[in-house]
């Protein structure tokens, strides 16, 4: 998992989304698995970076069960329906939301790709079947 958070920022940094949500953050928690809370901050000119179980105040700061963030980053159930029907939990700024959205081409983008990744990495040692 921890890989997997580490090529998200790699490929959100410098995104055109990310240029324009300087000073945004954003942190998952998983809500059914014991993983450290993973938190986004985006700097200037976009550089994205990430830090595991950090406590600081963020943004915004989801949580929800894995496969709800799973469904949610694929495209497969979307967001709205998801923080509407409370399958993931949505704290933080409203007056902010507008750079989220700005933001979240970005993440599903980078979460779809690093998962592509780690797939095609760990291919011939694990039996993937979703």
């Amino acid at each position: 998992m921890a890989e997997m958070i580490e090529n998200m920022a790699a490929l959100m940094h410098g995104s055109h989304e990310a240029r324009q949500c300087e000073g945004l953050s954003f942190t998952f928690s998983v809500s059914d698995r014991r993983l450290p809370n993973a938190r986004y901050a985006v700097g200037a000119r976009g550089a994205v970076s990430v830090s595991r179980d950090d406590h600081r105040t963020s943004t915004f700061t989801f949580t929800g069960e894995t496969d709800r963030f799973d469904a949610v980053l694929r495209g497969m159930d979307s967001a709205i329906v998801a923080l509407v029907r409370r399958r993931v939990h949505l704290r933080g700024s409203m007056s902010h939301i507008l750079s989220l959205l700005r933001m979240m081409p970005a993440v599903t983008r980078a979460y779809n790709q690093a998962r592509e990744t780690l797939i095609e990495r760990y291919a011939a040692t694990y039996d993937f079947r979703f």
